[in-house]
């Protein structure tokens, strides 16, 4: 894989859950909580009396949400957060050095999976081997290839060298 590209990527490794798009409804009523039908009613003179923007579109009756947001893009199903590709040859040597040693991984240490970073290293065949690093749940996850060693741990020493990649692959 040298002088093959490889992309590092900051992942966010939790999502929140999305809120409603509308408002429930429940006892008959269409807003879901008693008084609405005068809410309702209410709505157009309330809008009047407010400035522009104080309330978010479609949380009063009559409004429209706005535009839905873009997709975010993902690595891995996890949203990214920055990614670069490192240029720097002693970097890149870093970071196959650190995912090519078995020696650098021990034996499972916990069993979830919360992502802070992937790396997308190119192969000579034109795919791509993904790798996700959770330095939370110390381990790491290869998709799109058969990982070469037999644990998938991260010790104390390796996730100090993926930390240190980390900080040099987005400074700051």
């Amino acid at each position: 894989m040298k002088g093959q590209p490889i992309t590092v990527y900051r992942l966010q490794n939790f999502e929140g859950q999305a809120a409603p798009t509308s408002p429930p409804t429940s006892q008959g009523t269409s807003l879901g909580f008693p008084g609405a039908e005068w809410a309702q009613k209410a709505a157009p003179f309330l809008q009047g009396l407010l400035p522009p923007n104080l309330i978010p579109p479609g949380i009063l009756p009559g409004t429209q949400p706005g535009a839905p947001q873009a997709q975010q893009q993902r690595f891995e199903n996890f949203p990214i957060l920055g990614y670069q590709q490192p240029s720097d040859a002693a970097l890149k040597s870093d970071i196959l050095d650190t995912f090519g040693k078995g020696s650098h991984f021990v034996t499972d240490r916990d069993t979830c999976m919360f992502p802070e970073f992937g790396f997308a290293l190119a192969q000579a065949d034109g795919t791509q081997a993904h790798i996700l690093v959770s330095l939370s749940c110390r381990q790491v996850q290869a998709r799109g290839f058969v990982w070469p060693h037999a644990n998938v741990g991260i010790p104390n020493e390796t996730a100090k060298k993926i930390a240190d990649i980390a900080k040099r692959t987005f400074p700051g």
